[in-house]
């Protein structure tokens, strides 16, 4: 299955930042617009100089210009988005782009390595699902998930004890705390 790159909680991440820094940039501008059209009107009167006020004028027409550019570049952005024949990555990052989005986005990418961890037994894949559930917010999702691979854990740590030769009646009452009988036969095997 392949994802969209959106589906990358790294990515909506970004875009959130990004989001916020082209609001901040929305609101700055024109303040800082306003400012400096303040001073150089300020400056042109405070002279008594005619020629100064209308360069003042041609000047903060240009600034204006360029300031609306600015603030309408995201729209602009978003409209062509919006016009293409099937829906845009753009648009689907943007409306994920959220706390919600990017801890969902989490969720998505730990269930699916828990998924994989399950399949392979490998301690890299079930660290990976450790690491993406540790990045969700949501207290009861992100319990959820660590009760997914409670058994898993089990599964390891009495690996560990069959290596080190423990003994046997400790393992096999470890072995029944594991609910997944698949764990279970595969502990039962190696012993």
């Amino acid at each position: 299955m392949i994802l969209n790159i959106c589906d990358n909680p790294d990515i909506l991440k970004t875009v959130r930042i990004i989001n916020i820094v082209i609001t901040i940039i929305k609101i700055v501008v024109p303040i800082l617009l306003i400012i400096k059209c303040m001073l150089d009107y300020a400056s042109a009167v405070k002279n008594n100089d005619n020629d100064a006020l209308s360069k003042t004028n041609k000047i903060i027409v240009k600034r204006v210009i360029a300031a609306i550019l600015v603030f309408m570049i995201p729209t602009f952005v978003s409209i062509i988005a919006k016009m293409t024949e099937n829906k845009s990555d753009y648009s689907y990052c943007i409306a994920n782009a959220t706390n919600e989005g990017i801890d969902t986005s989490y969720y998505n990418l730990a269930s699916k390595y828990i998924e994989i961890a399950y399949k392979t037994k490998t301690e890299g894949d079930y660290k990976t699902a450790i690491r993406y559930i540790g990045e969700i917010k949501d207290k009861d999702k992100k319990d959820e998930l660590l009760n997914k691979l409670k058994d898993l854990e089990k599964y390891f740590e009495i690996k560990k004890m069959i290596d080190k030769k423990e003994e046997y009646s400790k393992i096999t009452a470890e072995i029944e705390k594991i609910q997944n009988e698949e764990l279970k036969k595969e502990l039962y095997e190696l012993l």
